[in-house]
């Protein structure tokens, strides 16, 4: 769940503590609203919606003398990660692409667990 104070990504759109922003991820012209605030954010969450309700964080980091977003899903006690791109990469179908990646990676992951304990059992 995404702290209260951190913005959030709803339906293309950007939302800063609780209220909604005039930025659109894909507005005209091509979300210039988008990058120009991506570039002095550090993080957001972005909601995966039903039927999960899990939520993306996604976090600018700095590596190799460079800034790039990383995504992080945590289900249960672990804690999943992806490279989601450079700031002027993240679109809503980035987004998008990031999510259903780490999602898969997920129950992947789960499915491994389960058959490592059934080989135990």
């Amino acid at each position: 769940m995404a702290y209260t104070d951190t913005p959030v990504v709803r339906r293309q759109w950007l939302w800063v503590a609780n209220v909604a922003t005039e930025i659109h991820i894909d507005g005209y012209p091509l979300g210039a609203a988008w990058f120009y605030w991506l570039q002095t954010a550090t993080s957001f969450s972005y909601p995966l919606g039903a039927p999960t309700f899990y939520a993306l964080t996604m976090r600018q980091e700095k590596r190799r003398c460079n800034w790039y977003w990383y995504a992080y899903l945590k289900i249960g006690s672990k804690l999943h990660n992806a490279y989601a791109g450079r700031t002027h990469t993240l679109s809503a179908a980035r987004l998008d692409q990031v999510a259903q990646s780490l999602l898969y990676k997920a129950r992947h992951s789960e499915d491994k667990a389960l058959e490592k304990k059934k080989r135990e059992a």
